[in-house]
């Protein structure tokens, strides 16, 4: 799912995330309605799964997740994302359904921890999980269960394991 916050695409045939810069960075609109010269586009088939807004929900939703692949192998234990939210909707805090109660804790200038790990860690990382982009670059999320509870973030640091208040960790879907 492709979701554009509000930009027109200049390229309808192609997505944002397969014209110039990775997704996960901050895309400038295009004055002029043409590419700039220089920037390079690079084939779908490249973009990967960290293309894109990053999918986050609770960390409650990730205790059901298996530890396990079929053969009783311990799975690989992911890694933790810190992120320093910058903006969020106003639909985060108006949900009143169980399962979306943990949206109230989104708040801007907080620091949030986001688990990477199975199934949403695929080779090496996570949907929209930053390791690609700098510190400066301003990344999208969008929570699970309402989509217009959405908005953006800065890296902070990857770290072995989340260390963040438990109302703080969300996990990566």
């Amino acid at each position: 799912m492709l979701l554009d916050f509000g930009r027109k695409p200049e390229y309808p045939e192609r997505p944002h995330a397969c014209i110039g810069e990775h997704a996960n960075s901050t895309m400038k609109p295009w004055k002029s309605g043409r590419r700039p010269t220089g920037l390079a586009t690079k084939p779908c088939s490249q973009c990967g799964h960290n293309s894109g807004p990053a999918f986050i929900t609770s960390l409650e939703f990730g205790k059901g997740r298996p530890k396990h692949d079929g053969y009783g192998n311990p799975l690989d234990p992911g890694f933790c994302m810190e992120f320093k939210m910058e903006s969020r909707t106003a639909h985060c805090t108006v949900e009143n359904r169980p399962h979306t109660i943990w949206m109230r804790y989104i708040t801007e200038g907080f620091k949030v921890c986001v688990a990477c790990d199975p199934p949403a860690l695929r080779n090496s990382s996570c949907q929209g999980d930053g390791q690609e982009s700098d510190k400066e670059a301003v990344l999208q999320w969008q929570a699970v269960g309402n989509p217009h509870c959405r908005g953006t973030w800065k890296k902070v640091q990857k770290t072995p394991q989340c260390t963040c208040p438990t109302q703080h960790i969300f996990i990566f879907t």
